[in-house]
């Protein structure tokens, strides 16, 4: 591996690269030594450990040895256990015995001497099973299954001990089966039992009455059961000395194969400390002939690069974070779609050489000609539909809305309609106040009385054009109801029949209901939305809103100005539940 370093001097780079060597070599070495000294120490220590542990368990498993007297205690446990297997079968075969000679004895009387067995009993004796070869075969084949599971040190749950349960079970039922086949033999035997062999038989019981016999099997029995007793103690020792056992011969087995690996990887080891170490410094550094390659150049475009891309990125966020409405383009696509127009804002600014009232007359020639290319496109739109009421709207306040409606109602009239403009805006009623009916019954009077007085209904100085004012509030907020429960219905209904465009200057969408509400009973609704005012989220959720009301969005139209400045005509608009904002 090759090591270099860059420094303004040549000299101090050599002598700087050879210093970090030399030290980087002297850490190997001590890092490598000192892990080599612990590792050997931690083996040693481990071999050490598993030798006394051998040696212990050499020493417990000699002692086991001793006390079982055999290196393999399977075969003298197997020997125990057969003995204990005839011992309890020679107490059952005696109690069978007493319990039938005390039969004889309480019948007072004994059976003819010529009887082999005791007249009246329906159990054969121990003897009768015996005598039978395939009964036998089938005893001696249980209790050998029997004593290999009692003697075997296999967990339950091992293959083999499974196996061997169910030979037992098999053996078992066996057995039970040929004992019934004998039993019922016995039950069918004929009442006259085959005499006995002169001289054997007949001695035996002529010596001993059933009394002595059963006096003498009684001491015999308590004799068998204590030597029994015994032999089941011994018994169970020496298997709890043989479980001992074997455990501790698999503890030194695993101890005694750890042990030999842990010595076959110290003698690797040591055959390792002689090899010399794999790292090793093949040359000093030196100087070279030239300077390395000057690099100022592309860091200076990487920094370029990167700071371009950091302020475009940040030119990026600060316009996607910005809701603010500049110009049309500005506004969410549902909107663009349905454009109407555009209302220039313009400021009043003298011109030298020119009186102001010229400057004010082209300013609202120029705004008459912009209403009329709305009004062009709206009455396109409706494509000569009957009579249309129309609701003017916005998203928020201070967009103009009201000023459109007066302007529009005016360039509609002039065009040859008959219009009427209804101040929809219960709550500010702007459009009253530019009239000067601010004070005049009108719109709340007319849904109170879900009709409409031709008194409250007021004309224009331009001809075709009349006005509903908002009317007179009674503090109760219960108009505000009548736009929803049939009364808006039933008076534009009524208006319609006088007038061929009925246009509605309502509310702002988002501040309060009434504009959503009067949104589904209309024709449909011109949005007015305003630059530096709008914002898009306010928008899109006042479309959100005008839709899930069932309102139709007939049109947008934009009011801006083509530079940012102070406006030539403007107004305030405020609600009690927001800021109140000014214009001018």
């Amino acid at each position: 591996m090759d090591v270099s370093f860059t420094c303004a001097s040549a000299s101090d780079a050599v002598v700087i690269a050879n210093a970090v060597l030399d030290q980087y070599m002297k850490y190997v070495d001590e890092t490598a030594s000192g892990q080599k000294k612990d590792e050997d120490r931690k083996r040693d220590e481990l071999f050490l450990k598993l030798q006394t542990e051998i040696s212990d368990l050499e020493f417990i498993i000699n002692g086991l040895s001793q006390k079982l007297g055999t290196s393999t205690p399977q075969e003298r446990i197997s020997a125990m256990r057969l003995n204990l297997d005839e011992t309890e079968a020679r107490i059952d075969e005696l109690k069978l015995s007493i319990a039938k000679l005390e039969a004889q004895v309480n019948q007072a009387g004994v059976a003819d001497g010529n009887e082999v067995a005791i007249a009246g009993t329906d159990q054969p004796p121990l003897s009768y099973y015996r005598q039978d070869p395939q009964w036998q075969t089938l005893d001696e084949r249980f209790r050998e299954v029997r004593h290999q599971i009692d003697v075997s040190l296999l967990k339950p749950t091992h293959q083999n001990m499974k196996r061997m349960e169910k030979e037992l079970a098999y053996a078992e039922d066996a057995l039970r089966r040929r004992a019934a086949e004998l039993d019922e033999e016995w039950r069918n035997r004929s009442s006259v039992v085959a005499p006995v062999a002169p001289g054997v038989s007949a001695l035996a019981e002529a010596l001993l009455s059933p009394e002595q016999q059963l006096e003498q099997a009684k001491q015999e029995l308590p004799l068998l059961e204590e030597q029994y007793a015994k032999d089941k103690k011994d018994f169970d020792q020496l298997f709890a000395i043989a479980q001992d056992f074997e455990t501790q011969s698999i503890a030194l087995r695993h101890k005694r194969e750890l042990f030999d690996q842990v010595r076959q990887v110290r003698e690797t080891k040591r055959m390792e400390s002689g090899v010399a170490g794999s790292i090793k410094v093949l040359t000093k550094a030196s100087a070279p002939s030239k300077p390395s390659e000057d690099r100022r150049v592309v860091f200076t475009a990487m920094a370029l690069f990167m700071g371009l891309g950091m302020g475009g990125g940040v030119a990026f966020l600060r316009a996607s974070r910005n809701q603010t409405i500049y110009a049309p383009k500005d506004m969410p696509p549902t909107l663009q779609a349905p454009f109407l127009g555009y209302i220039p804002l313009t400021r009043i600014k003298k011109s030298l050489g020119k009186p102001l009232h010229e400057e004010i007359r082209r300013i609202r020639d120029d705004k008459v000609e912009s209403v009329r290319l709305v009004r062009t496109a709206l009455l396109s739109r409706l494509n000569g539909q009957g009579r249309t009421t129309v609701l003017i709207a916005s998203a928020a306040e201070g967009t103009g809305k009201s000023t459109f409606t007066m302007m529009l109602g005016k360039s509609l009239a002039q065009s040859g309609k008959k219009v009427i403009m209804i101040d929809a805006d219960l709550r500010r009623m702007t459009l009253s106040k530019r009239f000067g009916l601010a004070d005049e019954p009108g719109f709340m009077e007319s849904l109170r009385a879900r009709s409409v007085d031709q008194r409250y209904i007021f004309a224009t100085e331009t001809p075709g054009l009349s006005i509903l004012p908002g009317g007179i509030p009674n503090g109760d907020g219960s108009v505000f109801e009548g736009t929803a429960n049939g009364a808006f219905k039933a008076c534009i209904d009524q208006l319609r029949r006088h007038y061929d465009i009925v246009l509605l200057d309502s509310s702002p969408i988002l501040p309060v209901a009434d504009a959503a509400i009067l949104s589904s009973q209309v024709d449909g609704t011109i949005m007015v939305e305003r630059e530096l005012v709008s914002r898009r989220t306010n928008v899109v959720d006042a479309l959100a809103r005008l839709d899930s009301a069932g309102g139709r969005l007939m049109g947008t139209v934009f009011v801006g100005s083509r530079e940012n400045g102070h406006y030539g005509y403007g107004y305030g608009y405020g609600y009690g539940y927001g800021q109140k904002k000014q214009y001018c």
